[in-house]
This record gives C-alpha cells, sequence and structure tokens, in this order.
C-alpha cells in the first residue's frame, strides 16, 4: 500500500548541495562545499568567487572543451548540464538535494524505492 498523499504535499527541494573534489591530478586545489539554486541562479558557500570565475570564463567563451568535446555555453547558472561540464574540468561532483543551504541532506529526502 503506498501513501501517495504525503508525497503530493512535498514541496520540490529548491537547493543543490555541491560537494566538489579535485581531480586527482589536481590535488594542489582545495575540496569544496556550495549550495546552488538553479532556479534563482545563485551559488553560495567557500569557493563561490574561484567557481564564478570559472562560470564568467567559459560564458566569455561561450563554450568549454573537454573530453574532446566542445559543449555551448549559455545560461551555467540556470542549466545542470552546463555548470556540470564547466565543473568536471577541475571537479568530481557528488550534489545532494536539500532544502537551504548548510542544512544537511535528510533520509526524509531521499527517494524511496517503490515495490512494483
Amino acid at each position: 500500500m503506498s501513501d501517495k498523499s504525503s508525497d503530493s504535499t512535498k514541496s520540490p527541494l529548491q537547493w543543490i548541495q555541491l560537494e566538489l573534489i579535485p581531480l586527482p591530478h589536481l590535488s594542489d586545489e582545495p575540496r569544496l562545499l556550495l549550495w546552488w539554486n538553479p532556479e534563482n541562479r545563485e551559488l553560495r558557500g567557500d569557493g563561490t568567487e574561484k567557481i564564478m570565475a570559472m562560470v564568467d570564463l567559459a560564458l566569455a567563451d561561450g563554450k568549454v572543451e573537454n573530453a574532446g568535446s566542445v559543449y555551448e555555453i549559455t545560461d551555467p547558472l540556470g542549466v545542470p548540464s552546463q555548470l556540470a561540464v564547466i565543473l568536471a574540468k577541475v571537479y568530481w561532483v557528488v550534489p545532494e538535494p536539500v532544502r537551504a543551504p548548510h542544512e544537511t541532506p535528510s533520509d526524509d529526502d531521499a527517494p524511496k524505492p517503490r515495490l512494483q
């Protein structure tokens, strides 16, 4: 028996916690923890200035080259795939939806497996 009423009353999570882990060949880079709201195109947390510099450079170029491919960049703070390709040049990205910046992801927010 499934309880769909509780699923439909939950508001969607507006923020995404981004744990940024430097790629192995860039071990001098610090790990960063940021919070991103794609709807408001907002980024918060330690290292925001560094990431915004990467975003601004990609926007100025209009593209990012990564792994032999070229990706058009038009709205990286609003389009998840564009922000991901910018960050992937330097970091492994571990995203986690949260209700607000600096909030720990909750087990209640995790998707529940459903039996079919």
